[in-house]
């Protein structure tokens, strides 16, 4: 069964769902992030008008116990930040549409695997300041998605200080990490049709 939020502004299409998911309160920055700065964010799929907050179809990351919320911006990606799945809804969403993330403090968020469709995703890519350069993001029918350590979007630029480093093994448990692919790239983006679809990995 197919549900979107039905017109040009929705950021998360599912097509088949994993789990739905409630649990654990948004972190402060969930409801004020700035997700467009006029002149310093190069990216085709946001734009002035964008909301604050998290932004559905970005990654929900472990912000502490019984928190979530995007990434901390930085240039290092924090590897207690682990990737959860990704939001429904934006959190503040544009006037006059419901606002239950304010009022409860939560945001849901998809998880456990399932096909969605993104709207919002990073198309630029990042020099080595994390600043957004001129230069497109090229991307292929079967790229691993990860999370952007600035902005929680999805990209196909792996967290650079993590890309090549092996996973850490103790005791023969895999220790947390975001440079574990989120999500695998199925359809790409076109002129036609900008939302990506994704097999979601978390």
């Amino acid at each position: 069964m197919v549900t979107s939020v039905q017109g040009a502004d929705y950021g998360l299409r599912i097509l088949y769902v994993g789990h739905r998911n409630t649990l654990g309160f948004l972190d402060a920055n969930g409801f004020t992030k700035v997700n467009f700065v006029s002149g310093t964010t190069i990216n085709s799929t946001l734009s002035a008008a964008t909301p604050k907050g998290v932004l559905a179809g970005s990654v929900a990351v472990v912000k502490g116990t019984d928190l979530i919320g995007n990434p901390t911006p930085a240039a290092s990606p924090d590897v207690s930040e682990t990737p959860l799945g990704l939001f429904i809804n934006d959190a503040s969403g544009y006037a006059f549409q419901s606002t239950s993330a304010a009022a409860s403090g939560r945001a849901p968020y998809v998880d456990s695997m399932g096909t969605y469709e993104v709207r919002y995703y990073e198309t630029n890519t990042r020099d080595a300041y994390g600043i957004h350069t001129a230069t497109l993001i090229t991307y292929t029918a079967g790229d691993k998605l990860y999370c952007d350590s600035r902005s929680g979007l999805l990209t196909n630029v792996p967290p650079d200080d993590l890309a090549n480093v092996p996973p850490v093994i103790t005791n023969g448990i895999i220790a947390a990490s975001n440079n574990q692919p989120v999500a695998i790239l199925t359809r790409v983006p076109t002129t036609a049709d900008i939302s990506m679809r994704i097999a979601l990995r978390v």
